[in-house]
């Protein structure tokens, strides 16, 4: 019986997005704690064509030029979820399709990945992504227009 109920209650957590128990940090470093959230490759990806291209769909992100495998999309996009920087919510034209959005807590990476961004184009391969150098170029225009966007959310965090 005690199997029974543990088994209900991590999948209807999981079902819930959450987990029964708080996941155990490595060490009490923020740095750490980071990395841990999103510190690898293929989320910061799917950060980034969340919040800079705009993506929403699974499909969307799947076809990114990185080629990311499914299954490493859907254990990246459920990790997300799990720490609360994305939602997900069925579409209402479509009910095959679920549209992600990014949380305030994702918005608040918006100048990390910003940051990242530059020290790419100082140190990587010039001719790479000539959209992002061109976006780059004009970063303070860039910042101006997801302010934009996401102002409210950005307001909010700012007040604390």
């Amino acid at each position: 019986m005690q199997q029974n109920y543990l088994l209900e209650s991590k999948a209807s957590a999981l079902y819930a997005g959450t987990y029964p128990m708080k996941k155990q940090t490595r060490s009490n470093c923020p740095i750490s704690y980071s990395l841990e959230v999103f510190g690898d490759k293929w989320t910061l990806l799917i950060l980034r064509d969340l919040l800079v291209r705009k993506k929403r769909y699974y499909q969307d992100f799947l076809n990114s030029d990185e080629g990311i495998a499914t299954n490493i999309l859907a254990d990246r996009l459920k990790a997300l979820l799990d720490n609360g920087l994305v939602t997900k919510t069925d579409n209402p034209d479509n009910r095959r399709q679920t549209i992600y959005s990014p949380t305030k807590k994702a918005i608040a990476l918006l100048p990390v990945l910003g940051e990242v961004a530059k020290w790419g184009l100082m140190f990587g391969e010039k001719k790479k992504d000539r959209s992002l150098k061109a976006l780059m170029n004009n970063y303070e225009g860039f910042r101006k227009e997801v302010r934009g966007v996401y102002k409210k959310e950005l307001e909010e965090l700012e007040k604390g």
